[in-house]
């Protein structure tokens, strides 16, 4: 399964979390890319910008891999903070 969520950084918060974990519904690895990006953006570097996180992804740059488990326990942590 593979998707592209668009949100704004208000709305990253525990209710996201757990909508999400109710789709990992077994032990699967997963990976989850985080960019921030300014909505004023010109069309040529939201296209660099893409052109870059391509080549990033092709060349196993800037990716942070971990499974679901670890997922739910950094999620954990994180809600004890």
């Amino acid at each position: 399964m593979e998707t592209i969520i668009h949100l704004k950084a208000s709305e990253l918060n525990i209710n996201f979390f757990k909508r999400l974990k109710t789709f990992l519904t077994k032990e699967v690895d997963m990976e989850i890319k985080i960019k921030a990006f300014s909505p004023a953006e010109t069309q040529e570097e939201c296209n660099k910008r893409i052109e870059k996180t391509i080549e990033d992804v092709e060349c196993g740059r800037n990716l942070i891999r971990f499974t679901a488990k670890e997922f739910d326990s950094y999620m954990t942590n994180l809600l004890k903070q």
